[in-house]
C-alpha cells in the first residue's frame, strides 16, 4: 500500500512542478532566447554575407541585407534582455507584435514582388517567415501560460 501512496505523492509533486514552470514563464523565456539567437545569427549572416545573399535571392542590392541585418542585431539583443526581464508580459507582447510584423512584411514582399526574386529567394522568405511565426506562436502560448 505504501507504493500506491508514494506514487500519488510523486504525481502531486510533478503536477506542482509543471504548474510552477507555467507560472514562472519557462516556455516564454525559452522561446524568447531561441528567437534572440536566431535573430542575432541571422543579423550577423545578413551583414557578413550581404552580397552573396542578394545575388542568391535575386534582391540585387546587398545594402538591403546589410540594413536588415543591422536591424536584427539590436532586435536579438532586445529579445535576449526580454527573456531575462522581471516584468515579462509587456516585453513578450512587443516581441510577438514584432514577429507578426515580420511575417506580415514577408507576405507583402511575396505578394507585391518589388524585385525579381529567384526561387531560392522566395523559399528563403517563406522559410524565415515560418520560423518567425513559430516563435510568435511559442511566445504567445508561453504568455498565455503565465496567466493573469
Amino acid at each position: 500500500m505504501a507504493s500506491v501512496s508514494d506514487g500519488t505523492s510523486r504525481n502531486k509533486r510533478s503536477a506542482q512542478v509543471r504548474s510552477q514552470s507555467h507560472k514562472d514563464g519557462r516556455l516564454l523565456r525559452a522561446a524568447l532566447r531561441a528567437n534572440a539567437l536566431f535573430s542575432a545569427v541571422s543579423g550577423l549572416a545578413f551583414v557578413g554575407l550581404a552580397a552573396p545573399l542578394a545575388a542568391w535571392t535575386g534582391v540585387g542590392v546587398s545594402g538591403v541585407f546589410a540594413v536588415i541585418g543591422a536591424g536584427l542585431l539590436p532586435w536579438g539583443a532586445f529579445l535576449f534582455l526580454a527573456a531575462r526581464a522581471v516584468r515579462l508580459r509587456p516585453l513578450a507582447r512587443l516581441a510577438i507584435a514584432g514577429d507578426l510584423l515580420w511575417v506580415l512584411g514577408s507576405v507583402l514582399v511575396l505578394a507585391t514582388r518589388p524585385v525579381a526574386l529567384t526561387a531560392a529567394g522566395i523559399w528563403a522568405i517563406i522559410l524565415v517567415a515560418d520560423v518567425v511565426a513559430l516563435f510568435a506562436v511559442a511566445q504567445y502560448v508561453g504568455l498565455r501560460r503565465l496567466g493573469r
